[in-house]
């Protein structure tokens, strides 16, 4: 048996038993749970990346850091507590940092799985080693402390002291800890935003995941704490989202190494915070308008009404579509959406002389029938069309094959019409603003079926490499200087089709 098998086999069944070893705490345990499940799946896919394992040390960090409840405190200060009493207080008084080291390696090595280099470099070895020291040293100092409802600190004997009983040890310890805490997280993050601003290609769409999660559960966070500072005791709803949010970052880990290619982050947190920031201000607004209103109606009636709730929450509801597209303009103003698609332009050759030849009412006619093929095709290969002008189509795609396929079969049906088209298709990063798709890559689309035949269908070099192994004969259609593009452009003719199917 594969020794990465052997691992996530004991990362599960530990994880399963670990109620009945440390307290059984439902929130550290639903956060652990997706941390060590995510670390596992990793972990057998891909052991020689140290995320993978990174991830694990997280979710042990999380149980072990919950103190078991009904423990016999005054044994434990008197220093009187049994083995298997002590050892899991020990546990927590030193995972919670050993957690909290991983997460900083984690931020600044992910995606590679190396340190940054340069001075970055020298700068995280110092830190994680300063906070490698403090950890070993929580675990061997003469005392220990723990929570014990989330709030109580206790400090309580080390049995498994090695360092002397120094009257300054635990103010020093402490503070340190706060010190290295503080320079650590603010270290981490600027070793992300400049190595995201230095990444390129697949290194940047895989950090940008990293960045979502993160994002999610710092918004999350700040709703539930501005929820509380508004509605105080009433906001029974304040830290749900943070919940709910708290996985998304394993979540997202996993995503950017095993299937980064799938989605489009980008438009998932121009979403996200189009969505949340409706959200959030229809949920303030509810609050406070049903705070106010009752109060007043409890003054003058001496009653509350439920219905008056029920009447604020419908107008909540009802407002939700308005105020999210106010929100819309100013999030794709801030932070546009962006996406990888596969772009399609396609128009007929020779529509002048057509029209000339046919006359206004029968050119009409096949236009409309052109038009529904095109249409039709779009539909049932997942295209969405972005622009139509005169017998022009541009349309989008998700998945390149798709694109392919589908400017092959348009190609296919419009020759039954006894026309011909000319079309490029291309695949790169685009700008999405509202149903707006712009950017180099749309221009650069457009110019490449400019560049295509009468009849032909022409591609980029990028979207042959990005359709891989696919039933079409490519044949060279050489290098381009495309008008207005950066650069020259290495372009193929799509020339044949091996089967008939999709």
């Amino acid at each position: 048996m594969k020794p990465q098998i052997v691992v996530g086999v004991v990362v599960i069944v530990a994880l399963a038993l670990s109620p009945l070893l440390f307290a059984f705490d439902p929130f550290s345990m639903f956060v652990a749970g997706w941390y060590g499940v995510v670390g596992g799946l990793l972990v057998l896919r891909r052991p020689g990346n140290v995320v993978s394992w990174l991830l694990l040390v997280i979710a042990f960090g999380f149980v072990a850091t919950t103190v078991p409840m009904g423990i016999d405190l005054p044994a434990l200060m008197a220093g009187r507590a049994s083995l298997d009493e002590f050892l899991p207080v020990w546990l927590s008084s030193w995972a919670g940092g050993l957690s909290y080291i991983a997460y900083t390696t984690l931020t600044m090595i992910f995606p590679s799985g190396r340190l940054p280099r340069g001075r970055w470099r020298a700068a995280a070895i110092a830190l994680l080693a300063v906070q490698g020291v403090l950890v070993a040293l929580s675990a061997i100092a003469p005392t220990i402390s723990f929570n014990t409802d989330g709030s109580t600190t206790v400090v309580v004997p080390n049995r498994l002291a090695l360092l002397p009983d120094l009257p300054l040890w635990a103010v020093w310890s402490a503070d340190a800890a706060i010190l290295v805490v503080i320079v650590a997280s603010f270290a981490s993050t600027a070793s992300f935003v400049v190595r995201y601003r230095r990444s390129i290609g697949v290194e940047r769409l895989q950090m940008r995941w990293l960045a979502a999660g993160v994002a999610a559960v710092v918004a999350t966070i700040a709703f539930g704490l501005g929820s509380l500072a508004i509605l105080g005791g009433e906001a029974w709803f304040a830290w749900l989202p943070a919940i709910v949010a708290y996985p998304l970052v394993p979540i997202a880990i996993g995503t950017a190494i095993l299937r980064y290619r799938l989605y489009d982050v980008d438009i998932i947190i121009n979403r996200t915070l189009v969505y949340g920031g409706a959200t959030f201000v229809l949920a303030v607004a509810f609050g406070a308008l049903n705070v106010a209103s009752q109060r007043m109606l409890e003054a003058v009636t001496g009653q509350r009404s439920d219905v008056l709730t029920g009447a604020l929450a419908v107008a909540a509801a009802l407002a939700f579509g308005p105020v999210r597209r106010r929100i819309r303009p100013l999030v794709d103003r801030v932070l546009p959406a962006r996406a990888v698609l596969a772009l399609v332009f396609t128009d007929i050759v020779g529509s002048t002389r057509i029209a000339a030849e046919f006359g206004d009412e029968r050119w009409r006619g096949l236009l409309d029938r052109y038009r529904a093929a095109v249409r039709r095709e779009l539909s049932r290969l997942g295209g969405r069309e972005i622009d139509t002008a005169g017998d022009g189509f541009f349309a989008t795609f998700h998945r390149p094959v798709a694109a392919l396929e589908c400017a092959w079969h348009i190609r296919q049906a419009v020759r039954g019409l006894g026309l011909d088209t000319r079309t490029g298709v291309h695949v790169g990063e685009c700008e999405m603003r509202g149903e707006k798709v712009s950017g180099l890559a749309v221009h650069t689309a457009a110019r490449v079926m400019a560049a295509a035949p009468d009849g032909e269908l022409v591609v980029s070099e990028a979207l042959r490499e990005a359709v891989g192994e696919l039933d079409m004969q490519f044949a060279d259609h050489g290098v381009h200087q495309l008008k207005g593009i950066p650069g020259q452009w290495h372009l193929y003719r799509v020339t044949a089709r091996e089967s008939a199917t999709v």
